[in-house]
């Protein structure tokens, strides 16, 4: 999960890479600081986070970032750039 002001920096660096996970962006209203925020919610193997929080991190560097476990995916999710 990314929160951050400038959602279109992250979605032009997706479109860049040609990201092969769904993700989904909602607007909501900060609690601490009463600002727009985007949050963008993506489900990614572990191995495929690391570069991105990194890439992330450069273009915005106040956005914040949660990384969760996942127990398990029901559906279609793309492996295939980590098995080459």
């Amino acid at each position: 999960q990314i929160s951050c002001q400038k959602h279109s920096l992250i979605l032009k660096y997706f479109k860049a890479i040609n990201y092969w996970h769904a993700y989904t962006i909602r607007t909501v209203e900060s609690g601490y600081s009463g600002n727009k925020i985007y949050i963008i919610e993506t489900v990614m193997l572990l191995l495929e986070s690391k570069n991105i929080i990194l890439d992330i991190k450069k273009l915005t560097p106040h956005s914040f970032i949660l990384v969760k476990p996942v127990s398990s995916v029901v559906g279609k999710f793309t492996t295939q750039y980590v098995e080459k």
